[in-house]
């Protein structure tokens, strides 16, 4: 887990998230950004997640696998991102 979602999950977890503008704003305006930046990756990730497997035939952006040269999405993605982060955590400590 990096350092921007911790952050975010504290904020969430203690229900301080209050956006600006709706009733008593709790956070500062340095954590409703940082907020709206982690949404916004969300959103990216998501589009990236859910493109067709033929995309690289297509052209535009899409996930793939080196040396295999396979695009995947969906669990397939989500799984390999996963082990590869469980893995960077391995060797960090």
């Amino acid at each position: 887990m990096t350092r921007s979602t911790d952050r975010v999950e504290a904020l969430l977890r203690y229900g301080l998230y209050v956006p600006h503008g709706r009733g008593r704003c709790v956070m500062s305006r340095e954590d409703e950004q940082h907020i709206k930046n982690v949404i916004a990756a969300a959103r990216r990730y998501e589009y990236l997640r859910t493109r067709d497997l033929d995309a690289i035939g297509k052209g535009g952006v899409f996930a793939g696998l080196t040396p295999e040269n396979m695009v995947i999405n969906l669990e397939d993605l989500d799984a390999r991102i996963d082990t590869e982060i469980a893995s960077q955590k391995e060797k960090a400590a």
